[in-house]
């Protein structure tokens, strides 16, 4: 058996999926499902925290940088009249690219916080619409109120500072 059954098998064990009965079956499947998916969660967390080479790169570059590096990733596109950076995992995360000095630059101002905000707000909505989830990547330092206003609307967010 090959890596990947192991690790079906630990994880269904784990599950207490061998239980006897119907009941047992179905905790058991529902048990591995929540337990494989937070896997591939974390998996996936820890290649985007391994991303090496975005510093310096700045607007397209780092578009680019995200489209080639992001597992099954690709270039920008644009969805009912918003431009999404890049997406990865299939077309199933679409990605919000920050670099250079847009965060003193634009995000500093109490007018260029409000405008990052509903920006990100509507395309968050048009991702969600389309069964998509949203992110945002940045090569510099998030400040911490964008980081916390992320959070509260469910926005991930990556700093690839390296």
């Amino acid at each position: 058996m090959g890596k990947d059954g192991v690790t079906i098998v630990s994880l269904a064990m784990g599950a207490g999926f061998f239980k006897k009965g119907a009941d047992g079956l179905k905790d058991g499947i529902e048990d591995t499902g929540e337990k494989f998916i937070k896997k591939a969660d974390n998996s996936l967390e820890e290649i985007i925290k391994k991303l090496k080479g975005a510093k310096g790169l700045v607007g397209k570059d780092y578009e680019d940088f995200l489209a080639k590096h992001l597992p099954d990733g690709g270039p920008g596109f644009s969805k009912m009249g918003r431009d999404f950076d890049a997406f990865y995992d299939n077309n199933k995360i679409w990605v919000e690219a920050k670099s250079g000095r847009y965060w003193e630059n634009i995000v500093s101002t109490e007018t260029g916080f409000a405008k990052f905000k509903s920006d990100m707000g509507h395309r968050l909505q048009i991702a969600t619409e389309n069964g998509a989830k949203y992110e945002l990547f940045s090569n510099t330092e998030i400040p911490e109120n964008v980081k916390s206003w992320l959070s509260k609307k469910g926005i991930k967010y990556y700093e690839t500072l390296e």
